[in-house]
């Protein structure tokens, strides 16, 4: 019996469904041509990430316990702080379409070339808006582009956003980021994703950079 059990398990493990993000990052110089166009897969999906999958589908809240960590079924801030109430259920707030020039929330980038680390709760070194030095113009970002393909099962979720160099100096981007502002344990902004990147990405004076996030997702019906 445990072994048909345990075989069972498995077959469902192999139709669950599969969650793919890639991230492009893409480079236009002042005189409009691209010095840097790739697109490499993102997968360092943070506690928060998983805490509030479970939180959202499982209508879960923060257990009433002032901690984070193992075990524990809370959100921390990107100012660090831990978000645990009981009050109302878990539900998203779609607030990961960032606002021009608006850096607390949406498609995020950063300097930090920092290990990743499934703790991380905010950007190593965030590139705020502003035009000082390391500071990005953010655009507004795009409402995500949502498709389906029959043929594959496949959910895809396309989001964009478009940063400008207006600084004194280039930057160097190594860390891309999703920033959630939703009302989860009591409300707050919270980094669901932050990806390192392979290599630094310069971003000259004057020059723009787009970032997409490619989220999918293979249903087995």
């Amino acid at each position: 019996m445990r072994n048909n059990l345990a075989k069972k398990d498995e077959i469902m493990l192999e139709l669950a469904p599969k969650l793919k993000i890639t991230v492009r990052l893409t480079v236009k110089e002042v005189d409009g041509t691209i010095s840097y166009d790739k697109e490499a897969p993102a997968h360092s999906f943070n506690r928060n990430f998983w805490n509030f999958m479970f939180g959202t589908v499982g209508c879960s809240t923060g257990g009433n316990v002032n901690n984070f960590g193992s075990g524990y079924m809370s959100g921390k801030s990107t100012a660090g702080t831990v978000y645990y109430s009981n009050a109302g259920y878990a539900y998203g707030g779609g607030g990961m379409v960032g606002a021009l020039s608006n850096s607390s929330y949406g498609i995020v980038v950063g300097t930090s070339a920092a290990a990743f680390t499934v703790e991380q709760f905010a950007l190593g070194a965030q590139c705020v808006q502003g035009t000082g030095t390391n500071n990005l113009q953010h655009a507004a970002q795009a409402f995500p582009t949502i498709s389906w393909t029959v043929g594959t099962l496949t959910w895809l979720a396309v989001h964009t956003r478009i940063f400008n160099n207006n600084s004194a100096g280039a930057i160097g981007i190594n860390e891309t980021g999703l920033y959630w502002s939703v009302y989860m344990y009591g409300g707050g902004l919270f980094m669901l994703e932050r990806n390192v990147l392979g290599g630094t990405v310069t971003v000259g004076i004057g020059a723009q950079l787009t970032v997409t996030y490619n989220i999918s997702v293979v249903f087995p019906w």
